[in-house]
């Protein structure tokens, strides 16, 4: 009896290690993306560490209908934007 419940948390034990360096993991994935997003000339919009959208400064250079049309394809796809 006492084996199973010793076998049981050492399993409960690992799957949290697990999971912590699981975590761990993604943050830096989630980091490389946004790193790759806002160092792309071609993309006219970055990301900030929370998740918001901003714009370069390229983007202000299109013309307005332009821009409305990639913010509501931002806004769409969940993106929150800080104009």
């Amino acid at each position: 009896m006492m084996n199973i419940e010793r076998n049981n948390a050492e399993a409960a034990r690992a799957a949290n290690y697990q999971g912590l360096f699981t975590n761990i993991g993604n943050l830096g994935t989630d980091e490389m993306n946004r790193t790759m997003v806002n160092r792309n000339p071609a993309l006219f919009y970055g990301m900030d560490r929370d998740g918001s959208i901003y714009f370069k400064n390229a983007f202000w250079g299109l013309s307005e209908d332009t821009q409305n049309e990639l913010i509501d394809m931002l806004e769409k796809q969940g993106y929150k934007i800080s104009k």
